[in-house]
């Protein structure tokens, strides 16, 4: 993973001197990160900041107990899934080239993990995102008007989604 390389790059920027980039994550602390992510949305984190989920009065022990604010902070900064130095090249011919192995990694396992009934549905989806970017499309009947559409293939009876696909029209 390329995130320690990130970390490396922040140590040693000349104007750096904050000391939440000493230490590397290990494989524990990123898979630890990645599931407080995952929580945070089924807890319907939405609209909150990570200010507000981490106090004790908030009742999210679990926050708490599997990583420092800081360091889940710092996570959420240097998290890369490429490596930067061949992302512009790979970007000519690939638009998601910044997450392609992650994206194409998890519709493997959406589709390795589980059978669709009979009755499946396609449907867009919009994750909202408002930075730049070349395939960045604005629905405005979207709660998130700006951000990446993705078509999904999923089960109707359960709601799990068993493919994914970036739309490759661009709307903006």
């Amino acid at each position: 993973m390329f995130t320690n390389k990130e970390l490396k790059r922040r140590r040693e920027a000349p104007a750096n001197s904050d000391t939440n980039y000493i230490e590397d994550f290990d494989l524990v602390e990123i898979q630890a990160a990645v599931g407080l992510l995952i929580m945070i949305g089924v807890m319907s984190g939405k609209g909150e900041s990570l200010e507000q989920m981490w106090p004790e009065e908030n009742e999210r022990p679990k926050l708490r107990a599997t990583m420092l604010q800081k360091r889940f902070k710092t996570f959420l900064a240097s998290a890369r899934f490429d490596d930067k130095a061949t992302r512009s090249d790979r970007m000519k011919s690939d638009k998601l080239a910044a997450i392609r192995k992650l994206f194409d990694s998890l519709v493997q396992r959406c589709n390795s993990l589980y059978n669709p009934s009979p009755y499946v549905c396609v449907d867009e989806t919009l994750v909202g995102f408002r930075e730049r970017f070349s395939f960045r499309v604005y629905i405005p009947s979207k709660p998130a008007r700006y951000g990446i559409k993705v078509w999904s293939l999923f089960d109707c009876g359960t709601s799990y989604v068993y493919n994914l696909q970036k739309s490759t029209v661009r709307l903006l």
